[in-house]
């Protein structure tokens, strides 16, 4: 990683410009393709909570907020895959919360490796879902086997620069 920073983004330029050249397409991409993911999986997880039109305006209001505007789409920077990983992590968690399936777990624990390779102020999101799971009946995750197991998987991919 960088000595002030996280690789994730890098990692992203760099596939982008294997594929495309050392060009500003292959940079652009980067972020349009970023935030077409993010978008979609922000549906997917509005879908879990609401009905199909609320879900669409709940995109629209994401597409047309300030960061997305004024930032992602006009720039890449670590904010790039931050926002997509912290996307995916919420998705994945209010999937577990509405299914209980264990294995949704292991894709927290994945995307939470991969969002912390992204930019480390995802620890944010960590904190809080730690303290949801304290204040919460989800306390007794504590006690299960794949949530450690889902941690360690965080871990291992956050490893490039612990």
């Amino acid at each position: 990683s960088y000595y002030d920073g996280s690789p994730m983004i890098a990692y992203f330029i760099r596939i982008a410009t294997l594929l495309f050249g050392d060009t500003l397409f292959a940079l652009n991409l980067v972020t349009i393709v970023s935030t077409a993911l993010t978008s979609f999986i922000i549906y997917k997880t509005a879908r879990l909570c609401l009905n199909k039109e609320a879900s669409y305006v709940t995109v629209l209001i994401w597409l047309f907020s300030p960061l997305v505007t004024l930032d992602l789409i006009n720039q890449t920077t670590y904010d790039t895959p931050l926002t997509l990983f912290w996307a995916l992590t919420l998705y994945f968690t209010i999937r577990y919360i509405q299914f209980n399936r264990n294995q949704d777990l292991y894709y927290i624990g994945l995307s939470i490796g991969l969002m912390l390779l992204s930019k480390y102020s995802g620890i944010v999101l960590v904190l809080a879902l730690l303290i949801f799971l304290v204040a919460t009946p989800y306390r007794r995750l504590f006690k299960s086997r794949h949530f450690y197991l889902a941690l360690t998987l965080a871990i291992i991919v956050f490893s490039p620069v612990i």
